[in-house]
């Protein structure tokens, strides 16, 4: 743990050159990282340029964000250690996708997409001022089309055409369209993440008002379509994962959430300098009244995901058992059922639960507040008493890469150790696999192997 001598530059770049300092002067050629500027691809990258291990612990502090940092950080090393714990079929369901409540690998994608919106708003505010609006825009135009890109050829597409028509469905450029926009494969991470940036282009430089506007907008939209038809339409366990190309619509909601808690930074920055007193009891109240903002947002946010979850199931289109096979079933006509987060999973998912392959938009609201909580933590350690973990700075710097090589692990941990194994087996493997990944990543980041759009 280092602990800086004092804290500076909350409002600096955490992503690239392109957003330095204010008073620093632009640079002629700027640098975007993958995942600095693009979320997961924003949420998942360094700038490139600046070994941070070389340079002084002052310099760093000047130059980024340490809570963003250090929430990316964590959030990698969930992504590789949740599923190292959680794949086997008797492990806790605390460490596995369920299909239906909030289990700690259920947040994972929450905060990244949060991560995506804090960066992408702080990026493209300063590039808008250096360069103006439509410039900023254009550059994350093209820094989006090449996430999806990737993301198209990384997942692939589901193929159900023949281009001699034999199997009923011959190949069309329309029948490719419709295996992008209604595929199984296409849409998880890299390509939501992309799309999701292209929606918020119109309001990610605005002032809240907007943003807010537009978040609820496109919220009451997915919920519509959820009802009409899109819930019963992905019910089938093979048609959608995260909620599909609709989907983008809530995962969107969760960026622009990310967007406000880098407003929170900018508001906080000035004011971190007057938490710090002799008085430790004078302190604390600083800290909380600094805090508060984001403290009441998360209790409202997942007080109010927890009471639509109450809601009677029985309003709901169609309903899922996850202990059936995932076969549609009548809703259940008694009262909802409650989605108590880490602890509670209901194997009957309707479209008020919390479920995270369904994108149900109560898991959405939940994950969005307990995402607050989490980056609390890191505002609190980092930005204001300057404590940083380095192993969290390397993964931060290499997660898009750590991102992709973890769905290779993964099923190099799978071979070797099989599903039905008992939980102590996977826990026995969990070292293995942390000391295997955490070392690539210091490989990649030392020697500068950075992927840049």
């Amino acid at each position: 743990m280092q602990q800086p001598h004092e804290r500076t530059g909350l409002l600096s770049s955490n992503e690239s050159d392109d957003t330095a300092n204010n008073d620093a002067k632009p640079t002629s050629s700027p640098s975007y990282g993958l995942v600095a500027d693009n979320g997961d691809a924003a949420a998942l990258s360094s700038d490139g340029k600046t070994d941070l291990s070389a340079l002084p612990l002052k310099k760093q502090a000047s130059n980024r964000i340490l809570s963003l940092d250090q929430f990316r950080g964590y959030v990698v090393l969930l992504l590789i250690a949740v599923p190292a714990v959680g794949f086997g079929n008797d492990s806790p369901a605390f460490f596995r996708h369920n299909g239906s409540g909030f289990s700690l690998a259920d947040s994972i994608m929450p905060h990244f997409y949060i991560m995506v919106g804090f960066a992408m708003r702080l990026t493209l505010t300063r590039l808008a001022k250096r360069e103006g609006v439509m410039a900023a825009i254009k550059k994350q135009l093209v820094r989006s089309g090449r996430l999806f890109a990737i993301g198209l050829v990384y997942y692939g597409v589901d193929g159900f055409a023949s281009y001699s028509g034999t199997n009923g469905f011959q190949s069309s450029w329309w029948t490719v369209i419709l295996q992008i926009l209604y595929g199984r494969s296409v849409w998880q991470t890299l390509t939501t993440m992309a799309l999701c940036q292209i929606l918020l282009l119109p309001v990610i430089v605005r002032p809240v008002s907007w943003r807010a506007a537009y978040a609820l907008l496109l919220l009451v939209i997915y919920i519509a379509c959820e009802f009409s038809f899109w819930f019963e339409y992905t019910t089938p366990w093979g048609n959608y994962i995260d909620g599909g190309v609709v989907g983008c619509l809530v995962w969107s909601v969760a960026v622009l959430a990310g967007s406000f808690l880098n407003d929170f930074s900018e508001w906080a920055a000035p004011r971190i300098s007057h938490v710090h007193v002799q008085n430790k009891a004078s302190m604390a109240k600083r800290i909380l009244l600094l805090c508060l903002p984001l403290v009441v947002a998360a209790v409202v946010t997942m007080s109010f995901g927890i009471g639509l979850s109450a809601l009677p199931q029985s309003w709901s289109p169609v309903c899922l058992d996850f202990a059936n096979g995932r076969a549609s079933v009548p809703c259940p006509s008694d009262a909802g059922v409650v989605s108590l987060p880490f602890s509670q999973y209901n194997p009957i998912v309707s479209v008020f639960s919390f479920s995270m392959p369904k994108s149900t938009f109560t898991y959405q609201i939940f994950g969005i507040g307990w995402s607050i909580v989490v980056y609390l933590v890191f505002f609190i350690a980092s930005d204001i008493f300057g404590l940083t973990w380095s192993f969290f700075n390397v993964l931060s710097a290499t997660a898009l890469q750590m991102y992709i090589f973890n769905d290779y692990g993964f099923g190099f941990t799978d071979g070797i150790i099989p599903s039905d194994s008992p939980a102590w087996c996977a826990l026995l493997f969990l070292p293995i696999s942390l000391l295997i990944n955490i070392n690539i990543a210091y490989f990649l980041f030392n020697n500068k192997w950075f992927i840049h759009l």
